[in-house]
């Protein structure tokens, strides 16, 4: 009983270290495995008996390393004996690498006479059973360095224990040479052993695969014999029974039946065989069965001949040629016959298995070209079982489900290619449902986890069981298809939406230019739905003529290849259009294109242009405007400087002196520069306006009788005015100087300075007014109505070119530096909130018109002067602060103030007035201050001399218009403004009117 289960047990742990199929039985492996079964064995059940002592042994000497490598060798041995999948070559190193750790943990802990050294002695020896010779070597190497140094070791004390025998050198030599002698001997002749067994197990493998065939051989022919033996025997008897019945039966036999000699020579032959060969054997006398084989099989023959001579009989299969060329397979067994017959005769008995072979030829050929086909198919082919095992499907397969073998992936059941348990289950009850499925698209998962999709063509075909079918089937990735078509349905969609929401009109013609696809906003264009305009010609959706002319285009792009660009009109609309030829097989076959509805544009381009006009115009405006007031500052002050001693002088001149005649006319001289600075600031449009309401025919009636007097007498008024009106809000001298300005510039441009100037004042609605030649070049009109004043003449007339010119200050066709007459206009009508414009051609004569905006009250009938209140001003010997950055203005105006009585404390700029002040603050009553100053200006310097003295008076002072200064928010603001140049008794009043508490509310007072 015992040793039965040893022996299961024995057999089922050796076919867990090796595979049974590579162990037959007293081969060389069979018994390595063996012998390594058993070490493993004895060395499971040794320690097993051993493991109480080594508990103790463990415990009583605090040895739990030596325990722990205990256990961990048992588990080992266990392991080695009965894991799986560890070749047997690995199992067998970790043996004999653990035998030999083993050897050496006893020989460190019991001592060098104990078992470690046997250990190292089956080290030596399983190496020997299961390695080369080399490694024997090895191993005994290893063996004699480890007695040497843990001889040596122990000798010293290094394991905390000595033994007697190893006291001296030669003892310890002694024992390590017996050691290796035995060591040496045990495992080469082990090694020698193996080896020999090996080589007798290799040469009776030989012998015996040898007698197999042999064996084999035997059979073959015995069966043969037997064969031919049961036939001779079956025509033995037929011979016997009648020869008259064995000949009808040779002819009229299906089987080819012929005889010959040993040279070939056909002796006889029946039917069978003439219809075979096509030959008649009575006919063709002398024919030979060699001229009967294909020349590249007529080697054969010879071979055939000495079989039959040597064995009486030969079978086979011989290639025969027909009369006609064609080659035929003949199956034959022929049988030698030598008694009985003067020289000897082969019979031989044969059948036509040409069609057989070929069908055999073409089975294999097409079992062979399915094979290539199921394993070279780009498409995965597969077999599987209703119960989802795969049983078959080939590398493509695979690939498709990213799999890196058919072998993997045949180790996985179908579920693992579905989506999901619920698509498998739907999959299958299609295929019951129909039986096969064409075109079957679904969801298949890869490997990766990552989803395709598959089309498809599988059927149910019966199984190798009957009861149960099997599935057979065909699949292709599809996921880039799929995505393709995803991506062509969302073009499409895009497309289609494109189409229908285009703003622009986009088409598709084809050759015959027929439109093909059309965006939507076409049938707004055409009136008609897109359904009717599609597959249209030219003709059918445009008028004629501009049919005409797309066709023409049209063609010549597809005969061309180029793209063009047109402009078309219809129904009053402009539109660019751009056409290109789409290629189609390396030649235009389709056009394409898209018009753009440009009358917007168009218009936009006219009003762009006039716009860049109005902008050139405006910055050459800007650009004079600040030459100028830069020209007026600057001017205002030297004038200052001028009138101010010019005026001191006449002061200081007794009456009557002859001298002061010449100063006068200086001094008149002086205003009317000062007049024409302020004419310059007027074109600027900076100069003060005093508007009111103005009865506009009564202000003309009143001024024809100054008019009269500035134009020659050959020259004509025609006047045009309405008794009353119209009313606008205006400086009656402005107006008065405008209209001035107007007739002379008329009569100017008269031929010789005669004929007639028309002037009329009437009433014009904005929609009347031209925005053509208008100035300024940025005006345009806010009110309904305006009130205009036109002065036609038949003058020369003004080129194109002039006309933007006409308001330059100084400019004129006729001759250099006229003067300011029309910029002045110009600038009076930008103060008013007016505008002029001009309308004329050379030689035709000219026609101005101003407009000025209506007032919405009436004008008073009588007017009352205000009387300024005559105030005191500063005590003589007051302080007064002057500041200004001009040397000249500076002590110009401090000799007034001094003639005048005042002690004068003068600052150069805004800095240095601050200083000037905080030093003489009590003796300071008045500060006069420039505007335009460097490092500080007259603002900042207001702002901190009223942080010293809140209440001190200030005359801000400028060569520029007051609006212009005072425009804007100020934390302080001065009592008066002064304008440059001013005379004695102006800086005198602006110093009463200041200290006597008028002003102060934003700058209103100015003098």
């Amino acid at each position: 009983m015992k040793e039965g289960w040893y022996n299961r047990f024995q057999t089922f742990a050796m076919n867990r270290m090796a595979s049974p199929s590579l162990m037959e039985e007293d081969s060389l492996l069979y018994w390595r495995v063996r012998i390594l079964f058993s070490i493993l064995f004895a060395a499971s059940v040794l320690s097993l008996i051993t493991f109480i002592p080594v508990i103790i042994l463990v415990s009583k000497n605090n040895l739990w390393g030596l325990g722990l490598f205990d256990a961990a060798s048992w588990i080992i041995v266990l392991t080695l004996m009965l894991a799986r999948n560890i070749r047997f070559e690995t199992r067998s190193a970790i043996a004999s690498v653990l035998t030999y750790l083993v050897g050496l943990v006893i020989i460190i802990h019991v001592g060098f006479l104990s078992g470690g050294t046997i250990c190292l002695f089956g080290f030596a020896v399983l190496i020997g059973i299961f390695k080369e010779t080399k490694a024997v070597t090895g191993a005994l190497a290893v063996n004699a360095i480890t007695l040497i140094i843990t001889g040596w070791l122990i000798s010293s004390g290094r394991f905390g224990q000595t033994f007697q025998f190893f006291k001296t050198t030669e003892a310890m030599m002694a024992a390590w040479a017996t050691f290796m002698v035995i060591n040496t001997v045990v495992a080469i002749s082990v090694r020698v052993l193996v080896k020999g067994l090996a080589i007798e197990n290799q040469k009776q493998k030989l012998l015996v695969n040898n007698l197999e065939s042999e064996h084999l051989s035997l059979e073959n022919t015995k069966i043969m014999l037997e064969l031919e033996v049961e036939k001779q025997k079956q025509a033995e008897k037929a011979l016997k029974e009648s020869e008259e019945r064995y000949r009808d039966l040779v002819e009229k036999a299906t089987d080819i039946i012929i005889t010959h000699d040993l040279k070939g020579e056909f002796l006889s032959a029946n039917a069978a065989a003439e219809r075979a060969s096509g030959f008649s054997f009575e006919k063709n006398a002398g024919i030979c069965l060699i001229d009967l084989m294909p020349p590249d099989r007529r080697h054969e023959f010879d071979a055939y001949i000495e079989a039959i001579q040597r064995e009486g009989s030969a079978a086979g299969i011989m290639q025969f040629l027909t009369r006609d060329g064609k080659v035929r397979f003949w199956e034959y067994r022929n049988t030698l016959r030598t008694e009985g017959v003067p020289v000897p005769v082969v019979r031989a008995i044969a059948r036509d298995v040409t069609e057989k072979i070929m069908a055999k030829r073409a089975l294999v050929k097409s079992e062979k070209r399915y094979r290539l086909l199921f394993e070279r198919n780009l498409a995965g082919v597969y077999r599987t079982t209703m119960d989802g095992r795969l049983l078959d499907c080939n590398e493509a397969f695979a690939r498709i489900y990213g799999y890196g073998s058919r072998k993997e992936t045949l180790q996985y059941p179908v579920a693992d290619f579905h989506v999901s348990p619920e698509a498998l289950h739907e999959f299958f009850a299609a295929l019951k449902t129909r039986g096969s499925l064409i075109g079957y698209e679904r969801i298949g998962r890869r490997k990766d986890g990552s989803l395709i999709w598959l089309s498809e063509n599988v059927s149910l075909v019966p199984g190798e069981n009957s009861e149960q079918s099997e599935i057979e089937g065909t699949l292709v990735d599809i996921t880039d298809r799929r995505r393709a078509e995803e991506a062509l349905r969302e073009s499409e969609e895009i497309f289609r939406q494109f189409m229908d929401n285009s703003p622009i009109y986009v088409f598709f013609k084809d050759e015959n230019i027929r439109s093909v696809r059309l965006s939507k906003n076409y049938e707004k264009m055409l009136g008609r739905p897109i359904s009717e305009l599609i597959g249209k010609n030219m003709d059918d959706l445009f008028p004629s003529e501009l049919a005409k002319s797309m066709i023409a285009d049209d063609m010549r792009i597809l005969k061309e290849g180029k793209q063009i660009v047109v402009e078309e009109e219809l129904n009053g609309r402009l539109y660019t259009t751009i056409k290109f030829p789409i290629i189609h097989e390396g030649k235009p076959r389709y056009l394409a294109g898209y018009t753009i509805d440009i009358t917007e544009r168009k218009q936009a381009e006219k009003e762009r242009m006039y716009l860049e006009d109005q902008y050139r115009q405006l910055q050459k405006a800007e650009s004079l405007g600040r030459m100028a007031g830069a020209i007026a500052h600057h001017f205002n002050n030297q004038l200052a400087v001028v009138m101010g001693n010019l005026e001191l002088a006449m002061g200081k001149m007794p009456h009557g002196e002859g001298s002061l005649i010449n100063i006068t006319e200086a001094m008149q001289s002086a205003r009317k520069a000062a007049k024409m600075s302020g004419m310059m600031l007027t074109y600027l449009g900076q100069t003060p306006v005093k508007c009111g309401p103005l009865d506009l025919s009564e202000t003309f009636r009143r001024s024809l009788t100054m008019l009269r007097d500035v134009i020659p007498k050959e020259v004509f008024l025609n006047i045009d005015l309405p008794s009353y009106g119209p009313i606008i809000s205006a400086d009656e001298a402005q107006v008065q100087q405008v209209i001035t300005n107007l007739v002379t510039n008329a009569w100017e441009a008269m031929d010789e300075g005669r004929g007639t100037i028309n002037l009329t004042v009437k009433m014009i609605s904005m929609t009347e007014i031209k925005a053509a030649h208008s100035f300024p070049v940025d005006w345009k009109p806010q009110e309904n109505d305006y009130a205009c004043i036109e002065i036609a003449d038949p003058g020369c007339g003004i080129a194109e070119k002039d006309i933007e010119k006409l308001f330059d200050p100084f400019f004129s066709s006729k001759f250099t530096g006229r003067g300011l007459g029309l910029a002045v206009v110009l600038g009076i009508m930008k103060s008013h909130g007016g505008a002029v414009t001009v309308e004329s051609e050379p030689g035709r004569g000219s026609i101005f018109r101003v407009f000025f905006p209506l007032s919405k009250q009436l004008p008073l009938l009588f007017q009352q002067q205000e009387k300024a209140n005559e105030r005191p001003g500063l005590e003589k010997g007051a302080g007064i602060l002057l500041v200004e950055d001009e040397a000249a203005v500076r002590k110009m105006a401090g000799s007034m103030l001094t003639f005048m009585g005042y002690i004068v404390y003068e600052a150069k700029d805004g800095v240095d007035a601050v200083e000037v002040f905080r030093r003489n603050k009590e003796e300071i009553r008045c500060v006069i201050c420039d505007l335009t100053m460097p490092r500080l200006d007259g603002w900042g310097t207001l702002i901190a001399l009223r942080k010293l003295e809140p209440d001190i008076p200030v005359i801000l002072v400028s060569g520029f218009d007051r609006e212009k200064v005072m425009a804007g928010d100020h934390p302080e603001w001065p009592q008066v403004f002064l304008n440059k140049p001013y005379e004695l008794n102006e800086l005198g009043t602006a110093i009463r009117r200041a200290v006597g508490g008028d002003g102060g509310l934003k700058g209103e007072n100015r003098i």
